[in-house]
């Protein structure tokens, strides 16, 4: 069932939604939201990642345990796009849209925020390249295979983001 917009709705949303990011005391730089539903809303999906983007959140992660919005990523992005502009009344190329583990010549939006569409399967390839990284460590003699810990391990993560 589709919802009827009211005339101004729109700008009302704006409205609502600019007062609700200056009402928050601290703003997060990234959300991370966690779908547990078997059938997830791509417009519920959308509705919230456009109100991060909204509120002057830079950074969402959608992790989808059944990763059924990663293979389904245009169909999120469509609503992404048709919730900016009709709710935001904005250039939609002032947004970021990726999916993990895809080019940089796949995306399609770019600039301020930028969502992340997160599934089990992400991740997996980055931990075993930083263990490959640190074994080759070791072999160099930089390293012992004592010093790995959560922080060695975090640091070789976090290396490859710039995080």
């Amino acid at each position: 069932a589709r919802r009827r917009r009211r005339p101004g709705g729109a700008a009302q949303s704006r409205q609502r939604w600019r007062s609700d990011g200056r009402a928050l005391q601290k703003l997060p730089v990234h959300m991370g939201l966690v779908v547990t539903e078997e059938e997830p809303s791509y417009a519920d999906m959308a509705s919230l990642v456009v109100w991060c983007m909204a509120v002057g959140i830079s950074y969402v992660s959608v992790y989808d345990h059944n990763g059924i919005f990663k293979r389904n990523n245009s169909r999120l992005m469509d609503e992404i796009l048709k919730q900016q502009q009709e709710l935001l009344g904005i250039d939609c190329s002032k947004y970021n849209v990726e999916f993990a583990n895809q080019d940089k010549a796949d995306q399609v939006l770019n600039c301020q925020s930028t969502l992340k569409v997160l599934s089990p399967e992400d991740g997996k390839a980055d931990i075993v390249k930083a263990a490959q990284n640190f074994c080759q460590l070791v072999a160099q003699q930089q390293r012992t295979y004592t010093d790995l810990d959560v922080n060695v391990l975090d640091n070789l993560l976090s290396s490859k983001y710039g995080i």
